[in-house]
């Protein structure tokens, strides 16, 4: 098996010259001083983030051009065997984006997208059944043609990825480093709902987990299972933006903190911090987004259902899910609870799995046609950043055993990039 992850385009607006010399010299500092402290490296300083006023371009960015570039990847692999061997997964809006990915008829050729996979993976993601309205597409598109044509966090702003991902940096190096760090204490501050300066010293490695640990963090989507924080007293706090979720936060601000480790917490958790380091700063890529394209979910509402009229007043957006009723790949679809929501799947995509494929003729409300799971105990981002040694996640033999089964016979003779 082999895994290709794609960046959309817009992760190539990040100025990621400050994290790469951070990373290659071992220190995250240096990051820390390019971006917050007008620092130099590799001969360059940090020139800001992109103005929405000079990102005109994003708001032409929406589910065509994504799904466009998608299948520039996808045909790098030789047509004759892409139904037989290339699965699509996807993780939270990514999982809306495989489902509209093969329900897609592209406007060059009439190919379907499902023509070209061999199945369907949703990790902890679901497209919706009901369209955007017309009017308030237009009304939205208007928005991001004149204004907003990415994504920025409420209260948080696009500095927090930047601050993120340098906490990740110090947890990789360091972690049990301490570090005075004013630009990521403004930000606990503002997400605990704590008095300026009351945020108390923490080691890397509990930074790292006061800010995505499922215990602590009140945004949801950026929630795993850490371990435990200790070293000082908690107490209970709720967030605006949180719902009624109540949470935990650091209650001693002369206290030290410190975090016992996913692996090492009683009972175990499943995403080690390591883990979660690695996926925001190490490598290629990195995992924040720091300009989240706002048309391709305008759009992906605009598609929901995955069955758009031909006739229908999307098009000339470029929308063009014509085809998810006649989607007849077999879908995985792993939740991390309330996996009837699965079932959604079942009468959307076409009733049996089509001819050809290794389960061909299996009906959607059998275990072939749709698998569904529900992943107890995981938080949002655990899907995908845990590993099999954590003993409860059922997430890589299930998707192993997906695969094996399938999958036609035979292997994939893979291009040179």
């Amino acid at each position: 098996m082999e895994v290709w992850a794609i960046d959309r385009r817009s992760n190539g607006m990040e100025d990621l010259t400050g994290m790469n010399a951070a990373e290659r010299e071992g220190d995250a500092e240096i990051a820390w001083d390019y971006y917050f402290g007008e620092g130099e490296a590799d001969g360059r300083t940090f020139a800001g983030y992109v103005p929405q006023a000079d990102a005109s371009y994003m708001s032409e960015w929406g589910l065509e051009t994504h799904l466009e570039d998608l299948r520039a990847v996808l045909d790098l692999i030789p047509e004759a065997q892409q139904r037989g061997h290339v699965f699509l997964a996807g993780h939270s809006f990514g999982a809306s984006l495989v489902e509209l990915y093969a329900a897609w008829r592209f406007k060059a050729d009439d190919k379907r997208g499902f023509d070209q996979i061999a199945g369907m993976i949703f990790l902890d993601g679901l497209m919706g059944d009901t369209p955007t309205q017309q009017e308030d597409f237009m009304a939205d598109l208007a928005d991001i043609r004149t204004s907003n044509r990415y994504t920025t966090l409420p209260l948080l702003g696009i500095d927090v990825y930047t601050s993120a991902e340098i906490v990740a940096l110090r947890t990789w190096f360091d972690p049990a480093g301490i570090i005075d760090d004013p630009v990521r204490d403004t930000t606990f501050e503002i997400l605990f709902g704590l008095g300026v300066n009351q945020m108390p010293e923490a080691t890397n490695i509990a930074t790292l987990g006061l800010a995505f640990d499922s215990m602590h963090q009140p945004l949801s989507f950026s929630r795993t299972t850490l371990g435990t924080l200790t070293g000082g007293p908690t107490e209970d706090f709720t967030f605006p933006l949180a719902g009624d979720d109540v949470l935990q936060r650091p209650s001693d601000p002369d206290a030290t903190y410190d975090w016992i480790d996913a692996f090492d917490s009683d009972p175990k958790e499943f995403t080690p911090a390591r883990n979660l380091a690695r996926s925001f700063t190490i490598g290629d890529s990195n995992f924040a987004e720091w300009y989240f394209p706002q048309r391709i979910s305008l759009d992906a509402g605009a598609a929901r259902g995955g069955n758009v009229d031909e006739a229908g007043w999307q098009v000339a957006y470029g929308i063009r899910a014509f085809d998810g009723e006649l989607n007849d790949a077999p879908a995985l679809c792993i939740l991390a609870r309330n996996a009837d929501r699965c079932d959604a799947l079942r009468t959307r995509l076409a009733p049996t799995i089509g001819t050809g494929r290794p389960q061909a003729g299996a009906t959607r409300d059998s275990d072939l046609g749709v698998t569904a799971i529900e992943a107890v105990g995981m938080a949002h981002l655990d899907l995908i950043l845990s590993d099999e040694r954590a003993e409860a996640n059922l997430v890589p033999n299930a998707v192993a055993t997906f695969l094996e089964t399938h999958t036609e016979p035979g292997t994939i003779t893979l291009p040179t990039l």
